[in-house]
């Protein structure tokens, strides 16, 4: 059986599209709001640092979707269970603490 890549409903119901679509809008946002805020600097308009503001607000807004769909995504694609995303994102601040980032000796 074959797939109609045009179904409105097979699109919106993959499992792995809304990621690799919904990635782009905040990282796009962000861009913006850098560039308008640079250009707020230079021209010391505070409406392009309002742009600015709402940019990287809509940008933090927007992260939450991409990361529910990442992470439905992932389980899609490997079957993770609780314990192991919980280790992969209790790796980060052990090794911030001073434990070392891939095999380099700690700061401590």
């Amino acid at each position: 059986m074959m797939v109609n890549p045009f179904d409105l409903k097979t699109v919106l119901l993959a499992k792995h599209a809304q990621h690799v679509v919904l990635i782009h809008f905040p990282i796009a946002l962000f861009i913006t709001a850098v560039a308008f805020d640079v250009i707020a600097q230079w021209t010391k308009r505070n409406g392009l640092a309002d742009t600015a503001y709402y940019n990287l607000l809509a940008a933090a807004i927007s992260t939450f979707p991409v990361l529910a769909t990442g992470i439905a995504a992932l389980g899609a694609c490997v079957p993770l269970e609780r314990a192991d995303l919980a280790g992969m994102v209790g790796a980060f601040p052990r090794a911030a603490a001073g434990r070392g980032l891939a095999g380099l000796p700690s700061a401590g």
